[in-house]
């Protein structure tokens, strides 16, 4: 049995507003015209780089968005690979020439587009991760070179996109968290970079469970009924592996009643 309503209480309501809008971050071609590769052995020191970019990735400015995941794609057009050589091979690092540091580590031995995308977060990548969700400028050094003693492979296209979420098919787990207890409503929409479809969901803090599921077409904003819970995520999935898919913005209002 009740033994006071609600209207009894001494109760005051908070509403706040978050929002966040990491978006795409994207280098653009680096290569303006057509690149013929013909060292044999990767360049050393930062300088020697093949292409360089500094990309910023906005960092959220409240402390209750979390960033747990940070996808890069990579994309390279081979053209030809001359008689003699076998293989063209590709690094990139962020800020640093190390192993630690290594986002990519290809090797190809045909031409045509090719394609890669890998997630970052504390389990994968984490000393990238840790860089990429500061909020700061990082800047991304690209490293070719081939195998053989033909007259080398051309280059025409090199470019990487960056963004909060990931290359996980299917479901997969949270790409930003929400540290908050209470009710909250609100807006998200994500976006892609392939061929694939990109979806959002809102789970129960880090779980994999599904709690609310959205389908959203590329582009599309989606909202977020009301609902209450302890801790939340945003997933962000897609239904092709070299792709990624991202966040573009979020928008939540959260409430709290509190008592007095």
């Amino acid at each position: 049995m009740f033994t006071k309503e609600y209207s009894d209480t001494n109760a005051k309501e908070k509403l706040e507003v978050l929002l966040y809008q990491p978006g795409l971050q994207d280098t653009g071609d680096l290569e303006a015209g057509v690149r013929t590769i013909n060292v044999t052995a990767e360049p050393s020191g930062l300088g020697n780089a093949t292409y360089t970019a500094a990309l910023t990735l906005p960092k959220p400015a409240d402390s209750r968005l979390v960033v747990k995941r940070i996808c890069a794609r990579l994309q390279v057009t081979i053209d030809t690979i001359a008689s003699g050589d076998a293989d063209l091979f590709c690094r990139v690092y962020v800020d640093t020439q190390d192993a630690a540091h290594r986002l990519f580590d290809m090797d190809w031995n045909s031409t045509g587009i090719k394609l890669i995308a890998v997630d970052t977060c504390d389990a994968a990548l984490s000393p990238i991760f840790s860089l990429l969700k500061d909020g700061a400028s990082h800047t991304f050094y690209f490293f070719f070179w081939k195998a053989g003693t033909g007259a080398g492979v051309t280059v025409s296209l090199a470019e990487l996109w960056e963004g909060v979420g990931s290359k996980i098919t299917g479901a997969g787990t949270p790409c930003l968290g929400i540290i908050y207890s209470g009710f909250l409503s609100g807006f998200m929409a994500c976006n892609k970079v392939g061929s694939g479809s990109p979806s959002l969901r809102l789970c129960p803090g880090n779980q994999d469970t599904t709690y609310l599921w959205y389908l959203v077409t590329t582009g599309s904003e989606s909202p977020i009924s009301l609902t209450m819970g302890d801790n939340f995520g945003i997933a962000i999935n897609t239904s092709n592996d070299t792709d990624l898919a991202y966040l573009v913005r979020i928008m939540l209002t959260l409430r709290n009643d509190k008592y007095l």
